[in-house]
């Protein structure tokens, strides 16, 4: 599905011009599906400050507060406007309810927002990686559920999402899906939103000669993701990672680099790992097709060639 908020490589008042564009549209989607949208909501707050953005000559003069300001407004925005384009036109209630708190920036009772936005981004993902996302039926907020069902070829997968908060807890977060997805018939894709894991800032404003928020996440993501699929593989207390397929994990970052002028360092470091000893034959070979369909869709969400890599 064609995007139209292009990425811009520059913070200029015409980029914000364009994102409240289209933040407007986002607005009107999530009227359709119910949700209220107060003055005081995070995706007004950010409406508001991109709008005042946009009638200024310049942003050059931007302080490094303004700057972190709006890294984070436009960070908001985007991850809100991508959601947006995929909802479709069949209302869920319980959904919309979730889809709600989220664009409030109020916090649920059964997850931070930064929660939500991942779940909600990885469904987008699926989408623009043409992977059919769908959510399975249900009738109450606490209803055990995977994530996501997902389609590739003619299998259907289940899709679990998790954001931790350190390194330490990204393990217990692998645990905690597979139990959430142990005895479903389809094979099982884990996917791990590790941006906050490392106590880094993916809106920090590097300066010349610092490294960029991209180096700083490389590094400590490699080894993370190795970290967790030898957690999988060497895991023998129970099957309950007997029918993950795929285990992908990310981070994404949203800043600038300042050198003369700000420049945008934005995008999505993603590894994936399918487990051949999990599944076979076909299954094997849709798990494979599966995780090479995520770079269409990044692509097409960040504007940049993803960094990706395949185990």
């Amino acid at each position: 599905m064609e995007s139209d908020l292009q990425p811009h490589r520059d913070l200029t008042p015409a980029a914000c011009r364009s994102i409240v564009q289209a933040l407007g549209k986002a607005e009107s989607s999530f009227r359709s599906w119910g949700v209220r949208i107060p003055p005081q909501a995070a995706l007004r707050q950010a409406k508001r400050w991109l709008s005042e953005l946009g009638t200024r000559d310049t942003l050059l003069d931007l302080n490094a507060a303004d700057l972190k300001k709006t890294s984070e407004a436009v960070a908001l925005a985007v991850d809100l406007y991508h959601i947006s384009t995929t909802l479709g036109n069949d209302p869920h209630p319980l959904v919309g309810a979730e889809l709600g708190q989220t664009v409030r920036g109020a916090p649920p009772s059964n997850g931070s927002v930064q929660d939500f936005i991942a779940q909600f981004w990885i469904g987008t993902l699926l989408a623009q990686s043409g992977l059919k996302p769908r959510i399975e039926a249900f009738d109450r907020m606490d209803e055990t559920r995977p994530d996501f069902l997902a389609e590739w070829g003619t299998m259907d997968f289940v899709v679990e999402v998790k954001c931790p908060k350190s390194r330490e807890s990204a393990k217990r977060a692998v645990s905690t899906a597979a139990n959430q997805l142990r005895g479903k018939p389809q094979p099982a894709v884990i996917a791990v939103d590790a941006t906050y894991a490392f106590g880094i800032d993916p809106t920090f404003i590097s300066r010349e000669g610092n490294d960029r928020v991209r180096d700083q996440f490389r590094a400590a993501h490699t080894a993370l993701h190795n970290a967790l699929v030898k957690h999988v593989e060497g895991y023998r207390r129970s099957d309950k990672f007997s029918r993950v397929a795929v285990l992908f994990s990310f981070v994404r970052f949203w800043s600038w680099h300042i050198e003369s002028s700000a420049e945008r360092d934005a995008g999505i470091i993603l590894i994936s790992t399918a487990f051949p000893t999990a599944c076979h034959g076909l299954v094997s070979r849709h798990a494979d097709g599966f995780q090479r369909s995520l770079p269409k869709g990044i692509q097409q969400l960040t504007g940049n060639p993803p960094q990706l890599k395949w185990t």
